[in-house]
């Protein structure tokens, strides 16, 4: 089976490049509010979102030069901090209860607290082992009934049995923006190359 990324639509551009799993993804909400006061005056607390939105970090290698200009071509297709597009988490969020079913709409996971926090716009990312990649929306989330599982809900099947033991990563699907207006290639060979990016979450911009 191929990746199947659905719901994403009409912001087709993704950037799907697994990152070097020797440094750690760093993921932290972005402080959105501040205390506004002018000389004399009362001051007041100015907020910029309801929401916080994610900040991630994560760095990534490129074996070859066909890779780097991968790579350069989207960043530069992107417009730094201009574009939006969508990006894997690449972070275990969610741990299912058991083997999801390739018709299974309603999946349990342990409870993560995200039925406490979800809005409505969240997709799902699931990699296989296989590295197939497979994205769907969640339109609904619930805390059990003694809290130690929730349930996710999505808008179609994944088409495809994701058993437990083939599951590499389920997590989430973030619409984001590059953080950054310029890259740093750090080179190790005349060929590998290194990068770290910088992913800014557009929690208004969700379709």
């Amino acid at each position: 089976m191929a990746d199947s990324l659905l719901d994403v639509s009409p912001i087709t551009a993704t950037w799907l490049k697994e990152p070097d799993w020797s440094e750690n993804v760093s993921s932290s909400g972005v402080f959105s509010k501040m205390l506004i006061q002018y000389g004399g005056s009362v001051g007041q607390l100015w907020k910029e979102n309801d929401e916080i939105p994610r900040r991630l970090q994560m760095q990534f290698s490129f074996d070859d030069k066909q890779e780097e200009t991968e790579f350069l071509n989207f960043f530069e297709t992107q417009k730094g901090r201009w574009g939006k597009f969508w990006v894997p988490t690449w972070i275990t969020q969610f741990r299912p209860v058991d083997d999801i079913a390739s018709s299974q709409t309603i999946i349990p996971v342990y409870n993560d607290k995200f039925a406490g926090v979800y809005r409505g716009h969240e997709r799902l990312f699931i990699m296989l082992h296989n590295g197939d990649k497979l994205v769907r929306k969640i339109i609904a989330a619930e805390e059990s009934i003694g809290g130690e599982t929730e349930t996710i809900t999505l808008s179609s099947s994944l088409g495809v049995s994701a058993d437990l033991s083939n599951i590499a990563i389920m997590g989430l699907f973030l619409l984001v923006r590059f953080d950054q207006d310029k890259v740093d290639m750090k080179y190790r060979t005349n060929t590998i190359s290194e990068t770290t990016l910088r992913f800014y979450e557009l929690i208004r911009e969700y379709p």
